[in-house]
C-alpha cells in the first residue's frame, strides 16, 4: 500500500494484541482510512478462522440501515437481516469486521458497542471522521500521505503522496513517469492538496489530458474536478463534495467557527481564534471546546507553537472549502475586520517587546505570524474596498508603522517597501502620526536600496 507500509505492520500487531477488539482510523482522508482497512483486512485473513467481513456503510445515515448492511455483508438471509439476528448468527464466531464510513450514522457508538458486547469473539475495525467514544476503544488517526521535503528528483520520488499521484497517473497515462522537469511541479500539486489521497487520486486522474506543470496551474479549480470512472457515492464525486458533507454533519457552532478560522494563513494561537469567533454572535460557547469538536471531527488540527501553546490550523483544501462558505454566510468583511483589528494588537505588543527586553521572543513571535500579518496588510491595503468601523486603511498604516524596524532589521526590504508604499499612498491627505513614521520608514528603505 503506498506510503502505508510501516503504519500497516504496526497497526496489524496492534490487531493482534489479546482484548483489543476495536481500531477506529480517524483522520481527513477518506479514502486512505478505506484503503489502510482494506489491506489490514486482507492481511489478517488466517488470523480470523471465521472469516474477514468489509462492509461499506457510505450510504447508510440509519442504524436499521446500517445493520442491514452489515447483515447483507455477512450473507444473513435476506428475511433474518435485523441487529438481533446478526447478533444471532456472530456470537460464537471469531471474526473480524470492517466498519466502513460510521460517521453519519446517528448512535454508531453505542451501536458498535452493542456488537463487541453481543459478539464477544469478535473484532472490528471502523473509519470514521471521528472517534466512537466507547469503552475499549483504539483510536489511530491516519494522517495524510508523507509530502515531499525537497525538490530533489530521488527525494520527491520516496514520498508516498507522490507515489500515490505516479501511482494514479499511470492507470489513465502508463507512458506517465516523473522526471526532472515535472518532479517540482508533482510537488507541489501533492503540498497543496495536503497529501490527501481522495484529492491526489481526483487531480491525478488528470494527467491523461494534463502535464503536472498544466495540472499546478488550475490547481485552484480542484476542488470541483470530478472522479473519473468508478462508482463513488456523490460524497466522494469530487473533493468539495467529501469536504461539504462533513461540514454538513458539523452542528452550527462548529461550522461558524469553522468557516472563521479560514481568514487565518499558517494557524492561530487561541487568542486569535476567540477574537474571530466573537465577531459575530453565533458562536457563544468555549472557542476551545469547539475547536476540540474540530478537531475530533479531522476537520482542524492543533499543534505545539511557542512556549507549547496550542496552535489551530486547516488542512488547506479545508481552508478553501471555509472561505468560501465564509463568502457565502456574508460574514467575510466582519471576520476579516476581526482578524486584522486582533493582529494591530498583536504587533503593538511585540513591537513594545522588540524594542525592549524581549527582543528574541518578540522575534520569534513576529515571525510564526508572519503570514496573518500578510493576510491583515492584504485586507485593509486593498484599493477601493468598502470601509468598516476603524477604517480599515488606519488598520494598514498602524501594522506599517508597527512592523517596519522588525522587517528592516530582517533585511525585508522588498516587502517592507512595497506595504508602506501601498499604506502611504492610500493615506494621503490624511495626516497623522502613523503616517509620518511611515513616510520615515519609506525613506529608510529607499534609501538602503540605493534610491
Amino acid at each position: 500500500m503506498v506510503g502505508r507500509n510501516g503504519e500497516l505492520r504496526e497497526l496489524q500487531h496492534l490487531l493482534a494484541t489479546p482484548g483489543l477488539r476495536l481500531v477506529t482510523l480517524t483522520g481527513a482522508g477518506g479514502s486512505g482510512k478505506t484503503r489502510l482497512a482494506v489491506s489490514i483486512a486482507s492481511e489478517l485473513v488466517r488470523t480470523f478462522p471465521d472469516g474477514v467481513y468489509f462492509a461499506s456503510l457510505a450510504a447508510a445515515t440509519t442504524l436499521e440501515v446500517m445493520w442491514t448492511t452489515v447483515a447483507e455483508a455477512l450473507d444473513t438471509p435476506s428475511d433474518r437481516r435485523t441487529a438481533k439476528a446478526l447478533f444471532d448468527q456472530i456470537r460464537h464466531r471469531r471474526l473480524l469486521i470492517v466498519l466502513d464510513n460510521l460517521e453519519q450514522i446517528p448512535d454508531a457508538g453505542p451501536a458498535v458497542a452493542s456488537l463487541l458486547a453481543e459478539a464477544p469473539l469478535a473484532v472490528v475495525v471502523a473509519t470514521s471522521r471521528r472517534p466512537l467514544h466507547i469503552d475499549g476503544e483504539y483510536e489511530h488517526e491516519v494522517p495524510p500521505l508523507e509530502l515531499p521535503d525537497s525538490s530533489d528528483l530521488s527525494m520527491v520520488a520516496e514520498s508516498g503522496a507522490v507515489q500515490m499521484f505516479v501511482q494514479h497517473a499511470q492507470m489513465v497515462k502508463s507512458s506517465f513517469r516523473l522526471t526532472e522537469e515535472n518532479a517540482i511541479a508533482t510537488a507541489t500539486i501533492c503540498r497543496l492538496l495536503d497529501g490527501l489521497p481522495l484529492a491526489i487520486e481526483i487531480v491525478a486522474a488528470r494527467a491523461k489530458l494534463l502535464s503536472p506543470q498544466a495540472l499546478l496551474a488550475r490547481l485552484d479549480k480542484a476542488l470541483d474536478l470530478h472522479t473519473v470512472g468508478g462508482l463513488r457515492p456523490t460524497r466522494q464525486q469530487t473533493l468539495r463534495h467529501t469536504i461539504a458533507w462533513s461540514y454538513r454533519l458539523l452542528e452550527p457552532e462548529p461550522q461558524a467557527l469553522l468557516r472563521r478560522l479560514s481568514v487565518f494563513a499558517g494557524g492561530a494561537d487561541l487568542p486569535a481564534v476567540s477574537a474571530v469567533s466573537e465577531a459575530v454572535s453565533d458562536v457563544q460557547s468555549d472557542p476551545l471546546d469547539v475547536v476540540a469538536y474540530l478537531v475530533d471531527a479531522s476537520l482542524a488540527r492543533i499543534s505545539d507553537g511557542l512556549e507549547g501553546e496550542p496552535r489551530v490550523s486547516l488542512l488547506e483544501t479545508v481552508r478553501v472549502f471555509a472561505l468560501s462558505e465564509l463568502a457565502a454566510s456574508g460574514e467575510l468583511e466582519a471576520t476579516q475586520a476581526a482578524h486584522a483589528r486582533h493582529f494591530v494588537d498583536v504587533a503593538e505588543v511585540l513591537y513594545a517587546g522588540i524594542v525592549g527586553t524581549r527582543h528574541l521572543a518578540s522575534r520569534q513571535q513576529l515571525e510564526v505570524e508572519q503570514d496573518n500579518l500578510r493576510e491583515a496588510l492584504t485586507w485593509a491595503l486593498q484599493p477601493g474596498a468598502p470601509a468598516v468601523a476603524g477604517d480599515r486603511t488606519h488598520y494598514g498604516l498602524r501594522l506599517c508603522q508597527l512592523l517596519g524596524w522588525f522587517w528592516r532589521r530582517s533585511g525585508n526590504y522588498t516587502e517592507a517597501g512595497r506595504w508602506t508604499e501601498r499604506a502611504v499612498s492610500l493615506s494621503a491627505g490624511r495626516d497623522s502620526t502613523e503616517l509620518a513614521e511611515c513616510l520615515e520608514s519609506l525613506a529608510i528603505i529607499r534609501y538602503a536600496q540605493g534610491e
